[in-house]
């Protein structure tokens, strides 16, 4: 793997949830913008909405997107980048990275919450032909990296796979994804596509707005690439975040025996839906008998897609294995609710959401965490309790309002109470909580 010495300056501002990141980030805009300060500004936003709200404050004239029916949106970010445009766009960029790579060294880059570090790319064919391409001297895997790269043998043969059945097609969609960017092999043909190297060493300036750094993919990735960064926080701002997380999250003071990792939950058999499912019913049946007023629409759904919407429905994969009868939706009788992915970051969306169910607990996929150096119980709780934290205060907490935190996970819980103090006088009990969580609770 290459350890290229990062010539840009990285900086990482990392910041409690709600403490107004997005704010004061559009206020320097505005300055710049203002003052008519030189240089270019490319920002990096999680979702289309925010390109919208930062464009509304600044001016769509100043910080410009590329936008549907003027041809594709690579060709136009190409175009303004070409004439030193200030930009802002959404995360799908990065896998566009490698296409202006070129121009990103006059270029500040500013991103809003952490990036996806590393994906899979689908194969969409056997083992058997995978290997058959590496005989055929088609792609080369590195002995000590694992890095795949298209050799000039495949130059030859490429228009023949282009014009050959589907399965040939697939296979060079494949490699030309190798081609354009780095793609490792993980395991037989599982392959993993990392943040291209001229993200962390083209720009002028990176600067990444997030809170817990330290918990993400992305810090440990780092690490192993041996980017340089500096970390900005603040001991004081975290005090008071914890302070306030600790007024206004209600625990459901019950927990579950059932599996909540992604195969428990996604799979055919529906026996740990339903043991949260019916933990589900039960929570909810016991606030409104003390008279607590919980409409659907107050209720946040964090879960794995397929385990809340089963086969059906349009936003479920097309491989769930999980029955319509005994999704999520049906099983906890709240098909009202909101639903969004376990990892969920930088939207307000859900600020008026006073009740987050937790349906599922975030498992790193052994290929990625072993890549990433995350294949052990702390980097891994880390990776949970960030992941967490960010879904919580999607909710009305960031408003400074109160709310019910429902989960069946012991794991999950005790690793959140240890986050923010509560109950410091049973932290021996809470450490047993988490060991016997990890022992027990097989995701």
């Amino acid at each position: 793997m290459s350890r290229k010495k990062n010539r840009t300056d990285i900086r990482i501002f990392d910041e409690p949830c709600g403490s107004g990141k997005s704010s004061k980030l559009i206020d320097e805009l505005q300055y710049v913008k203002e003052q008519g300060l030189k240089g270019c500004t490319l920002l990096v936003v999680p979702y289309l909405s925010e390109v919208e709200r930062f464009q509304d404050v600044i001016g769509s004239n100043w910080l410009i997107s590329p936008v549907d029916g003027k041809g594709r949106k690579i060709d136009q970010l190409i175009d303004a980048m070409g004439k030193g445009r200030n930009i802002i766009t959404t995360h799908a960029l990065y896998e566009q990275i490698t296409k202006i790579s070129h121009l990103l060294h006059k270029y500040d880059v500013i991103i809003d919450e952490v990036p996806t570090t590393t994906k899979q790319i689908p194969v969409y064919f056997g083992k058997v032909e995978f290997n058959e391409l590496i005989k055929d001297n088609y792609i080369k895997v590195d002995s000590k990296t694992n890095l795949l790269t298209v050799t000039e043998g495949w130059q030859e043969i490429v228009a023949k796979y282009n014009r050959g059945d589907s399965k040939d097609k697939r296979i060079a969609k494949f490699i030309t994804q190798v081609a354009n960017t780095e793609v490792y092999k993980m395991n037989g043909t599982y392959c993993l596509m990392p943040l291209p190297e001229a993200f962390f060493t083209e720009p002028k300036h990176l600067v990444i707005l997030t809170f817990m750094f330290r918990g993400t993919q992305l810090d440990h990735y780092m690490k192993k690439r041996g980017y340089k960064y500096k970390l900005y926080q603040s001991v004081e701002s975290l005090a008071v975040f914890k302070r306030d997380m600790f007024r206004n999250i209600e625990f459901y003071p019950i927990t579950s025996k059932a599996k909540t990792g992604f195969v428990a939950l996604s799979g055919s058999d529906p026996k740990h839906r339903k043991t949260v499912g019916n933990f589900v019913v039960k929570a909810i049946k016991h606030y409104r008998s003390l008279g607590r007023k919980i409409e659907q629409s107050d209720i946040l759904v964090g879960s794995h897609k397929d385990a809340w919407f089963g086969k059906s429905d349009p936003q479920s994969s097309r491989t769930s294995k999980v029955s319509d009868r005994t999704c999520f939706r049906k099983l906890t009788k709240l098909s009202g609710a909101t639903y969004t992915p376990i990892i969920t970051r930088g939207t307000n969306a859900y600020s008026d959401k006073t009740v987050l169910l937790m349906l599922g607990t975030e498992n790193l996929n052994p290929n990625v965490a072993a890549f990433l150096g995350m294949d052990n119980t702390i980097a891994e709780n880390d990776h949970r309790l960030s992941e967490l934290i960010q879904l919580i205060y999607r909710t009305a907490i960031r408003k400074g309002q109160k709310i019910i935190f429902i989960c069946p996970d012991d794991l999950i819980i005790a690793l959140l109470k240890c986050f923010i103090g509560y109950e410091r006088k049973q932290e021996l009990h809470l450490r047993q909580s988490i060991e016997k969580a990890i022992r027990t609770n097989q995701m």
